[in-house]
């Protein structure tokens, strides 16, 4: 019953995922009509939407498995939360 509240990640996990592919791509071809530029606009839509997807799945991930209060790898040690600007030397 504890994984329950995960279900709220689903939805967040496809948005994070499948809009930015799709804003990028609806974005090429827009400028490839209106402008007039050659499909290289729609492999660079589709690549740059490929790279945000990407990094949304990624960090996506990363809160999901910080929500269900796992570890990423066991032997990561942890960090080290450095100097703040009135404490050090």
């Amino acid at each position: 019953m504890k994984h329950w509240n995960l279900l709220i990640w689903i939805p967040q996990f496809g948005i994070s995922v499948v809009f930015p592919l799709i804003l990028f791509i609806m974005l090429a071809v827009w400028l490839q009509e209106r402008w007039g530029w050659g499909s290289w606009v729609i492999v660079a839509g589709i690549l740059c939407g490929l790279v945000t997807a990407a990094i949304g799945f990624r960090d996506t991930a990363r809160a999901m498995l910080e929500a269900s209060g796992q570890k990423k790898d066991p032997k990561e040690k942890p960090r080290d939360p450095g100097v703040s600007f009135n404490s050090h030397d």
